[in-house]
């Protein structure tokens, strides 16, 4: 449902050869897009992987939320998901965005990916 929030409408400024690329493209999409998640399918079935485990990702919010980096073993998507929810409810309390917290984040994101690499190869 990812492309339900945009609209199909090409706006009328588009013209000439911009507007051939972006139809050009529209239509590479729909022929190809229902191929790409059936080879996906295929590939990497839904017990391949990961799922989310909301009390993993809870508990990467209350790191996030106190400028720490999440001290476990996370799953990629657990990592992704904290980080995706804390940013929007700090967007949603300030509606406007703050790069300084979005760099801290990324910080976070990127230092609790680490941590986790490392417990898994030192065995932790």
């Amino acid at each position: 449902a990812f492309g339900d929030d945009y609209d199909d409408v090409l706006s009328k400024s588009l013209v000439g050869s911009r507007r051939h690329m972006v139809l050009a493209a529209d239509e590479a999409t729909e022929r190809t897009f229902d191929k790409l998640v059936a080879e996906i399918d295929r590939l990497f079935p839904v017990a391949v992987a990961p799922q989310i485990d909301e009390n993993k990702v809870a508990e990467l919010i209350a790191a996030f939320s106190l400028n720490r980096p999440g001290d476990n073993i996370y799953n990629l998507p657990d990592i992704i998901e904290a980080a995706w929810r804390r940013y929007s409810k700090v967007l949603d309390e300030s509606g406007a965005v703050d790069f300084a917290f979005v760099n801290a984040l990324n910080e976070l994101v990127f230092k609790t990916i680490e941590v986790t690499e490392f417990y898994r190869r030192t065995g932790r």
